[in-house]
């Protein structure tokens, strides 16, 4: 929207009609927007109004069927969808969406029953509780994935053996330990979802921010009900679903932008078949790289970044911190606290004043510990003082 705001005038100097799809906006609303020369809209909007139109066309995209179907019906499924079809998209921060995002599933599912299923949920979790590590599974956080050892397959057996129906089948029995286990071991509080009126709520680990109506599927989602002690919710059932990256190959033409394209240039190469070009800077950057620091302790680190802040902030300098979970921010944000030193979070839980703590950022003297809400496509601008001061000190 902020972006649509800025060129909109120069658009329409040029004859162009411009389009913005918002979160709240109804389907004629957006049926509008599509239909404008350029529009505006974030990449998971497009994805599932997408989505929304194949389930109101189906299998049906044949031109000569679909205008019969307009004769012999008041209002035929052409007139009924969102958009007029994937042409030309330009994509901002590509490499964050074409790539890093690019195998995350966008599913529509409705609600299905899990009265059978919660028993079954709650014994999951029970078993994997029993299992230890490393002699019955092993955790791999980087692959994040866990693996069941042949000694956790037999003891898996052994203590559902009991319970009959579909822990009877191997594959099953496995397959909804894997799920237990991941629950418990790989899926952390504050930092892969939150716990929010007494619901579930998943953070994107791209953004930062609390996706409220995504739910982690095959029954990992209530697993985690079950772990966290909230009520468990509706098990979804899939009616469709695609990735980033098959959604946007099915664009005719498709570019993109981003300040770090260079170096993924191989895979979008590989993958979508762009050519990558480097775009000189309409000024020279100012920007000074300090270097990377590694520590052997955590505390070490936040120790190191408490004595950072405090010399920079001496100087009047505003400082942007920048973390990789909910829990992160809010212990680094303690550490500040408790050393006396002004500061402001912003993250998942302490979204509500976002605009108002990123307009702040860039005063002189000010400190914000973010997640990486504050990442990619914000704008942080400095007033004078804080240009004389040396301008934004980044610690990421």
């Amino acid at each position: 929207a902020r972006d649509a705001e800025w060129m909109t005038p120069l658009f329409e100097f040029l004859g162009l009609s411009v389009g913005v799809i918002l979160e709240d906006m109804d389907v004629d609303a957006r049926r509008t927007a599509y239909a404008c020369d350029i529009t505006y809209c974030t990449n998971k909007q497009l994805a599932f109004d997408y989505l929304k139109d194949r389930l109101i066309l189906e299998a049906e995209t044949r031109p000569l069927h679909m205008a019969l179907e307009g004769l012999l019906h008041e209002r035929s499924r052409r007139e009924q969808v969102m958009m007029r079809g994937l042409c030309f998209a330009i994509v901002d921060e590509a490499d964050s969406v074409l790539v890093d995002e690019a195998r995350t599933p966008l599913i529509i599912a409705q609600k299905g029953d899990t009265s059978e299923m919660e028993a079954i949920y709650r014994q999951a979790i029970n078993t994997a509780r029993s299992m230890q590590s490393p002699r019955d599974f092993t955790v791999s956080e980087r692959d994040f994935r866990i693996d069941i050892t042949d000694l956790g397959k037999a003891q898996l057996r052994r203590s559902t053996q009991q319970l009959g129906g579909v822990w009877a089948t191997e594959s099953h029995r496995e397959e909804l330990a894997k799920q237990a286990l991941s629950a418990l071991w790989l899926y952390k509080r504050d930092k892969h979802y939150l716990v929010q009126e007494e619901s579930i709520q998943i953070v994107d680990e791209y953004t930062g921010r609390v996706m409220a109506d995504r739910s982690w599927e095959r029954g990992l989602h209530q697993m985690i009900e079950v772990k966290e002690g909230v009520n468990i919710s509706m098990r979804q059932e899939t009616l469709i679903r695609i990735s980033y990256q098959k959604f946007f190959r099915r664009y005719i033409r498709l570019s993109g932008m981003s300040g770090t394209a260079q170096e993924v240039a191989g895979e979008l190469s590989a993958v979508y078949r762009l050519r990558t070009r480097r775009v000189p800077t309409n000024k020279r950057s100012r920007r000074w790289n300090k270097g990377e620091y590694c520590y052997a302790k955590v505390e070490h680190k936040w120790q190191a970044v408490l004595r950072e802040v405090k010399r920079r902030h001496k100087k009047g300098r505003p400082i942007l911190i920048g973390t990789q979970s909910v829990d992160a921010s809010e212990h680094l944000s303690a550490i500040l606290t408790k050393s006396g030193l002004r500061h402001r979070v912003l993250n998942a839980r302490q979204n509500e004043a976002e605009a108002e703590i990123i307009a702040q950022a860039g005063e002189l003297g000010r400190i914000t510990v973010a997640t990486n809400m504050a990442g990619r496509g914000t704008d942080i601008a400095l007033d004078g003082a804080a240009r004389a001061a040396g301008g934004l000190h980044v610690i990421a």
